[in-house]
């Protein structure tokens, strides 16, 4: 159950940096800053949920050959698929939180349920004993 605290705890501070990522990220999509928005995209790589690197590179690449770009469309359809891959990261985080606590929960009710079973196993035998007699 140790794994799973520190996998929780490991996913808090993940989900904690792909927020900061992706923040950095649509910061300078909206700021249309190539130079900074290529190098961040590289940096952040590993963090940042694949669909939103893909539309964000997408994106510098469109503004690197200056095509045409609807920013306002795409900011807002990068903004929405944000929100719903960190909501997916939070959700996996509070579902692997969840079942820490019920693990600790059961061991708790295990150890008071072990304490109180042998004191009235206890009991039970003093009790066998003394109808034999």
């Amino acid at each position: 159950m140790k794994e799973e605290m520190d996998q929780s705890k490991k996913t808090l501070d993940r989900v904690d940096r792909i927020e900061r990522a992706v923040e950095a990220v649509e910061k300078l999509i909206v700021q249309q800053n190539v130079n900074s928005l290529r190098v961040c995209l590289h940096q952040y790589r590993d963090l940042i949920p694949t669909e939103l690197h893909e539309r964000s590179s997408t994106f510098l690449v469109n503004l690197v050959h200056r095509q045409s770009v609807d920013s306002e469309k795409f900011i807002s359809e990068w903004t929405l698929l944000k929100n719903l891959k960190i909501e997916s990261e939070k959700t996996s985080l509070s579902q692997l939180q969840t079942r820490v606590e019920q693990y600790n929960k059961s061991k708790t009710d295990r150890r008071k349920s072990n304490r109180n079973g042998s004191h009235h196993l206890i009991l039970n035998m003093d009790d066998d004993d003394d109808d034999e007699d």
